[in-house]
């Protein structure tokens, strides 16, 4: 049974308007950032000259639908950071001299960065909605997406995602905890410390490109993980279990070795190269063997779904007053939703919704 997201006004076709884009600056590159570069972002084909590192201003939107003509099904990663639905006003305040000084947004940078909705959460969601439906299109068929968004209004986007793209091609939810513990108690809050934001990854079909990424292994997870030390190479090892989970119904093979018949998680075939190997050992006759594995040549913890590690990047304005971003999109550097070939794949990326000033990266 299929579940909708339902809303008053919303929208039962998404207009697709196609407008040519101006360019106002282009930067040359060198050489050295050519060849560095090379295979990154929107690739190294015959367009890259034209297509590559483009920053487009303006309603993202029109900026989706303008490119469906010639990127429609051919984006491999989209990330997107909407606002939060919060009520937020992001005016820039800044002291000049003994004066206070509040700069208004334009009418663009409103539209932009005031995180409020003329109709409530319904225009909200009909704002998110249409592009999402536009990235959808966009996305190739091995291509992700990944919206970053406030755990208060998560749950919506969630059913609006799993409704354009289909549950099943829900992929996860990363929880980012983007702040240290902090208490609202003073200002009389009755709630837990907020301290975090959420990530949903959504894949356009079930042959999705993920590449597995690896964060270093804590010195403690090392030390009792890898307590065992070969004498004569000093290198130190763990014992992984090596019987197969599930025996038979999961499909795992049965035979001897070393005298002990168990479910293996090896073919035989498999199992005599690794004893060959010097991998597979049994510290005693009549005990289970096992598999060593080195520290040496682990390739760390695979990246899991919470994200403590990731800091904000903060800065401060002429005015003094701090100004905050996140650096998440720097772990999307090392996407893993990206082609690791040589002619990469075409990346798209928007900070704010539904229009970007002064960019919107493309």
């Amino acid at each position: 049974m299929a579940v909708r997201l339902d809303w008053e006004g919303k929208p039962q076709r998404v207009e697709r308007l196609s407008l040519p884009f101006q360019t106002v600056e282009t930067i040359n590159e060198s050489r050295a950032t050519r060849e560095r570069d090379a295979g990154a972002l929107f690739g190294s084909g015959a367009r890259a000259k034209d297509a590559r590192n483009r920053l487009i201003w303006g309603d993202n939107k029109l900026v989706m639908s303008s490119l469906l003509r010639t990127y429609g099904g051919k984006v491999s990663l989209i990330y997107i950071d909407p606002p939060f639905d919060t009520g937020a006003d992001f005016s820039l305040r800044m002291k000049v001299g003994d004066a206070d000084f509040t700069k208004a947004p334009t009418l663009l940078e409103e539209h932009a960065y005031r995180d409020t909705w003329g109709h409530g959460r319904e225009s909200y969601l009909r704002m998110l909605y249409d592009r999402i439906v536009l990235m959808h299109e966009l996305l190739a068929e091995d291509g992700t997406l990944y919206v970053h968004i406030g755990p208060s209004v998560s749950h919506y986007v969630k059913v609006l995602c799993d409704e354009v793209f289909g549950e099943p091609n829900f992929r996860g939810e990363l929880i980012w905890k983007r702040s240290d513990a902090h208490s609202d108690a003073g200002q009389g809050a009755k709630h837990y410390g907020r301290i975090h934001e959420v990530i949903l990854q959504y894949s356009k079909s079930d042959s999705y490109t993920f590449n597995t990424q690896y964060l270093p292994l804590p010195e403690e997870t090392a030390s009792r993980w890898y307590r065992h030390v070969e004498e004569d190479t000093r290198r130190r090892y763990n014992k992984a279990d090596i019987t197969g989970p599930g025996g038979e119904a999961k499909g795992n093979p049965r035979y001897e070795i070393f005298g002990v018949t168990r479910y293996w998680r090896y073919s035989k075939a498999r199992m005599e190269q690794l004893i060959a190997d010097g991998l597979v050992v049994q510290d005693r006759p009549g005990t289970v063997p096992y598999r060593k594995r080195y520290l040496d040549e682990s390739a760390g913890v695979s990246l899991q779904d919470i994200w403590p590690d990731v800091p904000m990047l903060r800065g401060f304005a002429p005015g003094g007053e701090i100004l905050s971003q996140t650096s998440l999109p720097a772990r999307g550097r090392r996407s893993p939703s990206r082609r690791d070939s040589g002619g990469g794949g075409l990346a798209a990326t928007s900070a704010a919704l539904p229009s970007i000033p002064p960019g919107s990266a493309c």
